[in-house]
């Protein structure tokens, strides 16, 4: 990388760019996108050019300048500034903001109605960036939405890993009551790019080449072309929603959540959690595993029923129940090694012994 640039190691952050070609790279840090607003001064002719890119691979090469809105910027994490000049000019950079344009309705994007924590720092962060992923995607309703076809992977697609389709296989371990083998997929696959330090570490990316790079689909109607793939792909955000649903167990049956049901899977994990709101109110749940058992937790809106279907402590041994301090002795199902009930709204507390 040429770069003549001189950054000001005091914040607000300056850099002065000294003749032709010298480039200076801005790291946001997380995926961003919006309009970029740049305030600068500079001495003698030329142009400054500004180019976007989400992954690190393809860092390229007074007065104020704003990005006009036809020319906002659907995501990226690098911008890089470069400087067009026949003389010896150079531009100093005072002011560099970026008004964001995700999810135009929130004011704090980190204001979530739902969350997910448990005893493995990676899922957590995976979670979190399927969340975000979805607010990066997320545009005003007038405009009408773009369906690109992924293809399936093989044989159709050899060589390429398409985290959306990976995501229906997460879904279809733990209905197969397996969740260890999701756990993992999830670690082997989306862990795999957020711990990329090429790419975003913030977001989910579309698909990627099992010799880990971000050709995807290169051969297949992106011309050849690996920036081309999408860093911010909502379809790929598999794992934000089986590990709320499957793995802390929590989901909605009915509309808003009138019915539901809570059907956890430990897999390798310690402990679980997870919540989200509706407009019947906060639904939430956690479980945790003890040396006897475990002990699972819940609060959803009054006025509102569903199944709580509890797995066996011991394979083939029915487990003792208490609900509220109250032991169950009656209108528990038994089926594949799991107790189910039905229970009401409110908040309540299952030991499982």
């Amino acid at each position: 990388m040429k770069t003549n640039a001189v950054a000001d190691s005091l914040h607000p952050y300056k850099a002065t760019l000294h003749g032709n070609g010298s480039i200076i790279v801005f790291d946001f840090g997380i995926e961003v996108g919006g309009t970029v607003h740049l305030d600068y001064t500079s001495t003698g002719s030329g142009a400054l050019g500004l180019a976007f890119t989400e992954a690190k691979n393809w860092i390229g090469e007074k007065g104020t300048y704003a990005m006009p809105d036809k020319y906002l910027r659907g995501g990226f994490r690098y911008l890089t500034v470069l400087l067009i000049t026949d003389d010896s000019a150079s531009v100093q950079i005072d002011v560099l903001t970026l008004e964001l344009a995700f999810k135009p309705t929130w004011a704090n994007l980190r204001a979530y109605q739902g969350y997910f924590h448990c005893s493995d720092e990676l899922l957590n962060g995976i979670w979190y960036s399927g969340a975000y992923t979805l607010q990066t995607n997320e545009v005003p309703p007038a405009v009408l939405p773009r369906v690109s076809h992924l293809g399936a992977v093989a044989p159709e697609l050899p060589e390429n890993i398409a985290s959306f389709i990976s995501s229906f296989e997460i879904q279809s371990h733990v209905i197969a009551h397996e969740p260890a083998r999701a756990l993992d997929l999830i670690r082997c696959s989306w862990g795999w790019y957020i711990n990329n330090p090429n790419g975003t570490e913030s977001t989910v990316i579309e698909g990627y080449l099992q010799n880990g790079t971000f050709g995807y689909r290169i051969d297949r109607g992106y011309g050849y072309d690996p920036s081309y793939v999408s860093h911010a792909h909502g379809w790929s955000s598999g794992p934000s929603s089986a590990l709320t649903e499957y793995v802390v167990g929590l989901s909605v049956v009915s509309p808003l959540g009138l019915t539901w049901k809570i059907a956890p899977q430990f897999g390798d994990l310690e402990f679980a959690e997870a919540g989200f709101v509706t407009s019947l109110g906060k639904f939430q749940a956690s479980w945790i595993l003890n040396s006897s058992g475990y002990v699972l937790t819940f609060s959803v809106p009054k006025g509102t029923d569903g199944n709580v279907t509890l797995p066996y402590v011991t394979a083939s041994k029915k487990p003792s129940i208490t609900i509220d301090d109250d032991q169950l002795i009656k209108g528990v199902a038994y089926v594949d090694s799991t107790a189910t009930v039905e229970v009401t709204g409110g908040s309540h507390k299952v030991v499982v012994t």
